[in-house]
């Protein structure tokens, strides 16, 4: 009797946490900046302690307990198969509920937090096309001048990206007005991230351990500025619009090739946002070194299947949904409005 109120308990107490609007303030108060800054460097400086990625083990975990449960419930004597199903479905169901609670209690608050607008103080009248436009411009000429023909590969391997990275990303935190400093997470590859090709995925941050995991495919160039979103993502800011463009101020605090590395990933979300007559004049600006490396990208992201990659981003954009990020994957240009309107870039952009 026991082990049957537990399992309606639970997926009872998950769906209360799910549906119930929490006080963004509140949120901000008692989890942004009290809880989540005592429990994310504990969490993350453990993980960093693992050569391997923890994500790999808990899959491995999660499909061993359930391939238990589904052996113990077919070996169930005096019950039908349907009732054998629906126990097993019921340990099922029970523990996404407790998945789900960790991955609130862990991260997923931080979608409740009040939006990144009033965070990063934006202005709404910073934002306009006719400045989306003068700001592509910029972009186009940063990236001519910062594109290096000879770059020094040893400079942008994992761990020189990750020596360069830490102060840069501690400075913008500060400059942010943040008032506790995250750890950035050790970047990890792992069977999982050795399926990112398939569905043109660059890297991810496992909210149950606090660690970034990386495509192992993606280009030096792109490490810098990939590796900012996600200890952007570790740092509290969940959407990606706000841990891109926290990424995008780190980078530029650091050196050359991360700055590069960083306006080069806000150019595709500029130009995605462009009419598309200025798209094509924007991209015939650029010479021949940036060409070259957004073809590599594009190469890069045409490995994916495109059925793996259209089932994964599928399911992203309806988890992003289910945490109150209404536009979904949509989000990732939205970086654009933060950078045109935040009061935090200025000093980075042409005055409006």
């Amino acid at each position: 009797m026991t082990r049957a109120w537990w399992k309606v308990a639970l997926p009872a107490v998950a769906a209360l946490a799910a549906l119930t609007p929490l006080p963004p303030g509140l949120v901000e108060r008692w989890y942004a900046d009290r809880i989540y800054p005592v429990l994310q460097p504990a969490v993350t400086s453990t993980t960093n302690a693992v050569p391997f990625a923890l994500l790999d083990v808990m899959v491995a975990l999660a499909v061993a307990w359930l391939t238990w449960r589904a052996v113990a419930r077919w070996r169930e004597s005096g019950r039908s198969r349907v009732r054998r199903i629906l126990r097993l479905l019921g340990d099922a169901i029970a523990g996404i509920a407790v998945a789900y609670l960790l991955f609130l209690v862990f991260w997923g608050l931080n979608y409740r937090r009040p939006g990144p607008e009033s965070r990063f103080l934006v202005q709404r009248e910073r934002v306009s096309n006719e400045r989306l436009v003068r700001i592509a411009d910029h972009a186009t000429s940063t990236i001519n001048h910062l594109h290096r023909a000879e770059r020094a590969t040893g400079t942008l391997e994992v761990t020189a990206v990750v020596r360069e990275l830490r102060p840069a990303f501690l400075r913008a935190i500060e400059d942010l007005r943040m008032s506790w400093r995250p750890v950035g997470g050790r970047p990890k590859t792992s069977l999982i991230a050795r399926l990112f090709p398939l569905a043109a995925v660059d890297g991810m941050m496992n909210p149950w351990a606090l660690e970034i995991l990386l495509n192992p495919e993606v280009l030096p160039f792109e490490r810098p500025f990939l590796i900012a979103h996600e200890w952007a993502h570790l740092a509290g800011h969940a959407g990606e619009s706000e841990a891109s463009f926290v990424g995008w101020l780190a980078c530029l605090r650091a050196g050359r090739d991360a700055q590069y590395s960083a306006w080069l990933g806000v150019y595709l979300h500029i130009v995605r946002t462009l009419p598309p007559d200025e798209q094509t004049v924007s991209l015939e600006q650029l010479e021949a070194g940036p060409r070259r490396d957004l073809d590599a990208i594009r190469q890069r992201l045409m490995q994916a299947r495109p059925s793996v990659q259209a089932a994964s981003w599928r399911v992203y954009d309806r988890y992003l949904r289910a945490n109150r990020v209404r536009s979904g994957i949509a989000s990732y240009d939205e970086v654009v409005v933060l950078i045109l309107g935040s009061r935090f870039s200025i000093g980075h952009l042409p005055p409006p």
